[in-house]
């Protein structure tokens, strides 16, 4: 198992895109799966903001997390953002998603990053395990969520 910049395998675009529209579409549910793509094709960076990285195992993607400028335009003055953590259902409970997590806040660290947000709706305690702070809760798009910073 092994935490790979996405763009060292851009050949995951599609499966990681899929994941993301199957799991947080309804946030956006104009945003078709071809545009998630093309936001997936944006995090191919690896130095600088924004980039994603994966989680491999046995040749196949099972985990993703990404570091991204913006996600959630009610707050554009707030940056970057730990987005789209997501760990296939039959690898969770595992240590994985804390794994990437981390994986992407000590890359955040090598960029300079002194604070780092994130919004959930429903794993607040969780992300409160490894140091984030809830900020506000709110509603956005329909949805409960709390918004939370890590301050390095």
């Amino acid at each position: 198992m092994q935490v790979v910049y996405l763009a060292d395998c851009p050949q995951y675009i599609t499966v990681l895109a899929k994941w993301c529209h199957e799991q947080w579409g309804y946030l956006n549910p104009n945003r078709t799966l071809a545009e998630v793509e093309i936001n997936f094709s944006e995090l191919l960076n690896l130095d600088r903001i924004p980039f994603a990285l994966v989680v491999i195992d046995g040749g196949k993607a099972i985990a993703m997390a990404s570091l991204d400028l913006q996600d959630m335009d009610v707050y554009p003055d707030l940056t970057p953002w730990l987005a789209s953590v997501y760990v296939v259902p039959a690898h969770r409970k595992k240590g994985i998603g804390s794994k990437i997590v981390k994986a992407v806040l000590e890359k955040a660290k090598q960029h300079h990053v002194k604070k780092v947000y994130l919004f959930t709706m429903d794993q607040e305690h969780w992300y409160a395990k490894m140091g984030f702070q809830v900020l506000q809760k709110t509603n956005y798009h329909n949805e409960d969520v709390t918004v939370m910073v890590l301050d390095f």
